[in-house]
């Protein structure tokens, strides 16, 4: 068992990342920062999380996942206490506190006495505090405080974030509107948008595509299956012998998935990732996000797989989401209702050309992972050359 993180080239600057996410979820936004950040630090990914919600292998205190990323597992708050962490400040303090001088620790074990701080907690300010740490960013993907259940958690969520953002360096936020409420009490604010992984030079060739003139046009979503995703829009799809629905990912329990399974034209893929995923989305005609945009955690977004499915080539048919990115036309098809969402599915088939294919995966070429970890990276040098 691995007692402290053993980097191989020390001479690298380390990077340390603090969120609540498992390093063994299907890659979300935290990871593929991370990946990015693999590409110039020694990165140090700090899994905050309850004992219960990884796998087996929690129970170890550092992994090493490649030569540059390291796991590390500080003590877990039981799942009992967790009531008290979120309800009462002085206990979110004091095992905040607690935890940060752990990941301080964890940072001396490497051979490192300062790092970089990329946190994604929106309520550990005590990580923000710690003298180790420059710069220290705060990077928001969601509006986090406001999907609390009860006026007076939102009141005190917000609260935390806001010392957050205070004690941060530099914040980057994913969308429009989280700029705009970010720069209201911060200066340093930027943009990031989530990009794709996939290899395009390995997406086919414009001569070699041929767009067969099938009996049904398959029609996928890809991504975590849950209560934000429209149960009735989707039996609206399988409704329609003319299509094909496939829905790629895993299934939480918040939504009931069982009435699509009486339809034949419906079909349930395990999560996949790298070129398994990319080849799956290559042989879809159309991609879809249909959203309800009710919850507040989708009113406002740029979703993580927008730009892996532009990158696929294909065309995409989403619910009327506020603040979405712009886009050429004929890259996204807008619904607001069920039978709509099949009009515009149906439509973004028959409107879909080679042409559109290639302009969507040039477009997919500037909007890469990489290009991401480029633009985090020229900001997080900025400072350290101070």
């Amino acid at each position: 068992m691995l007692h402290c993180p053993k980097f191989v080239d020390k001479n690298r600057q380390l990077a340390v990342v603090t969120t609540i996410t498992c390093w063994d979820e299907l890659p979300r936004f935290r990871h593929q920062v991370t990946r990015q950040l693999t590409r110039f630090y020694n990165v140090l990914y700090v899994e905050r999380t309850p004992a219960n919600l990884c796998k087996d292998r929690h129970s170890k205190r550092y992994e090493q996942i490649n030569d540059y990323l390291f796991l590390y597992r500080p003590p877990r708050i039981p799942r009992i206490l967790l009531r008290f962490y979120g309800r009462i400040p002085l206990f979110h303090t004091i095992i905040d506190w607690m935890t940060r001088k752990k990941i301080e620790g964890a940072v001396k074990k490497a051979g490192y006495s300062d790092a970089i701080l990329i946190n994604f907690q929106f309520d550990f300010s005590a990580i923000m505090s710690s003298s180790i740490f420059y710069p220290k960013v705060y990077l928001c993907n969601d509006e986090f405080p406001n999907q609390a259940p009860r006026q007076w958690q939102r009141k005190l969520f917000s609260e935390y974030e806001n010392q957050v953002i205070r004690m941060a360096d530099c914040c980057f936020v994913h969308s429009k509107p989280l700029f705009e409420k970010f720069l209201t009490k911060h200066k340093n604010v930027s943009i990031m948008l989530p990009g794709h992984e996939f290899n395009l030079d390995k997406s086919p060739e414009p001569s070699n595509l041929q767009r067969h003139k099938k009996k049904q046009i398959s029609v996928c979503y890809m991504g975590y299956i849950d209560k934000k995703v429209l149960l009735e829009w989707l039996l609206e799809v399988v409704s329609h012998e003319s299509l094909f629905l496939y829905l790629i990912g895993p299934v939480n329990n918040s939504i009931n998935l069982s009435p699509l399974f009486e339809f034949s034209n419906f079909e349930m893929i395990s999560p996949l990732e790298g070129e398994a995923l990319q080849s799956a989305l290559q042989s879809m005609d159309v991609c879809i996000m249909p959203y309800d945009i009710k919850l507040e955690n989708v009113k406002a977004c740029t979703p993580n797989k927008l730009f892996q499915y532009i990158a696929c080539g294909k065309s995409v048919v989403i619910s009327n989401m506020d603040h979405l990115i712009e886009l050429p036309d004929n890259f996204i098809y807008v619904a607001t209702s069920a039978k709509e969402f099949v009009d515009c599915i149906v439509k973004a088939h028959n409107e879909d050309c080679n042409k559109l294919t290639t302009q969507r995966i040039e477009i997919a070429r500037e909007n890469s992972w990489d290009a991401r970890g480029d633009q985090l990276h020229l900001i997080l040098e900025s400072y350290t050359k101070d």
